[in-house]
């Protein structure tokens, strides 16, 4: 984190001063607000009202909607300016029929970072989450946090400190995902060992079955990669290259969006693959299923309580479909072609095979999970900004080659 705020002023020191420090409270407000949204997921809107952290998460949402407005009020609509205010109306309508605030800040912090280097920005993001993952672990430890034991069956789960047990695996998932698209090819086999043996421990512990068996899947994908990324890279070059595997791999948010349905639909009817998909999601297609049946679909979404009257959970965990429910048609539409250009780029302009693993396991964790545009663990749907508004300024592998393109365009060096 010292290398990322150590910058050093280079032709215009004024100019440089204002980049470093606009960068500087950009991330720093983005961070401490994916930090409070994370804490809401543990155990300790337990210990305090769920006021006050409501209270904190406002207060950094005010700061960074007034920052962005301060710092951007020249050039926040100088590129793509139709695309930037369909979505401060899409934003502002999911905050007034949806009631929430998570697509409102998802614009601000993308309209804020998008001239940063994404790198730089997911390293300090990254350490954010793994410093809650700490805190929260280690107040469940020394029986600060109560020791909630949940039931499935006859069956014995412990939450460790988060609010769910499922959702510390999530956390694991997404710092893995994380520690390998900033290290790439370069990852050790002890850090792969290490994020290995975490979440085995936290599935005796939690026994969330669908969390660590998507673990495991990433996990033969990043070790594939680091095996033969370098060995096959003309070959994997060639791949990527070819035309059906460019509409393919560009097709992979809507077929998600099929395979979501297609499998609820096989619930539906009662066939036997239909109850098996459901037991290997946890239950997750009967509430898919539920939700079809209860709950309408709106432009801009709306405020559901996903416990009914009798305390039971009626939610939908599936990040594709609850988007649809929950934010509305217009964002649903959005994530499925944010991802889909995301993957655009990967394949025909960056050649990145590891950003490709990175959204592909996210896709997949969206059938059981709801984090596909939930930014306080999946810090990947930042990187749109970076490249939609900077077409041009694609970050290379080789650094310092963007290093010396930024420093020639910005007269900023960054050390």
């Amino acid at each position: 984190m010292l290398k990322f705020f150590s910058v050093k002023s280079a032709e215009s020191m004024s100019v440089s001063k204002n980049i470093i420090w606009c960068k500087r409270i950009s991330v720093l407000l983005c961070a401490s607000y994916c930090f409070i949204e994370a804490l809401n997921s543990t155990q300790l809107n337990e210990l305090i009202s769920e006021n006050i952290l409501s209270l904190v998460k406002y207060a950094v949402a005010i700061i960074s909607v007034g920052f962005l407005i301060v710092s951007q009020r020249e050039k926040i609509f100088e590129r793509h300016p139709c695309v930037v205010f369909f979505a401060l109306v899409v934003a502002a309508g999911t905050l007034i029929y949806a009631r929430t605030t998570q697509i409102t800040m998802l614009v601000v912090y993308i309209l804020l970072l998008r001239d940063y280097n994404f790198k730089e920005i997911l390293y300090v993001l990254y350490l954010t989450l793994w410093m809650l993952f700490i805190v929260t672990v280690f107040l469940y430890v020394i029986n600060i946090y109560p020791h909630d034991v949940y039931m499935r069956g006859e069956e014995f789960r412990y939450s460790l400190g988060f609010g769910t047990p499922t959702l510390g695996q999530s956390v694991i998932l997404f710092l893995f995902l994380s520690k390998f698209y900033l290290k790439n090819n370069k990852l050790s086999y002890f850090s792969i060992a290490f994020y290995t043996v975490l979440s085995f421990v936290f599935y005796i512990f939690t026994s969330g079955r669908a969390a660590f068996f998507l673990f495991v899947f990433a996990l033969i994908f990043v070790v594939a990669y680091k095996i033969f990324s370098r060995k096959y890279s003309q070959l994997v070059t060639k791949i990527l290259k070819n035309h059906f595997f460019k509409i393919l791999i560009t097709s992979l948010p809507f077929i998600f969006l099929f395979l979501s349905l297609f499998f609820t639909h096989l619930y539906a009817i009662g066939t036997d693959i239909g109850q098996k998909l459901n037991s290997i999601l946890s239950t997750r297609l009967v509430l898919q299923l539920n939700a079809f049946k209860e709950r309408p679909i709106t432009l801009f979404g709306q405020e559901i309580q996903w416990v009914n009257s009798h305390g039971i959970y009626i939610g939908i965990d599936n990040g594709i479909l609850y988007n649809l429910f929950n934010n509305g048609l217009v964002v649903f539409a959005c994530v499925l072609i944010a991802y889909s250009f995301m993957l655009n780029r990967a394949v025909t302009v960056k050649r990145d095979l590891c950003l490709i693993i990175v959204i592909f396991v996210i896709l997949m964790d969206s059938l059981a999970e709801p984090y596909i545009i939930d930014f306080k663990y999946n810090y990947f749907i930042f990187y749109i900004g970076n490249l939609f508004f900077n077409k041009q300024q694609i970050i290379p592998l080789d650094t310092s080659k963007f290093r010396r393109d930024l420093i020639s365009e910005t007269g900023v060096r960054h050390e």
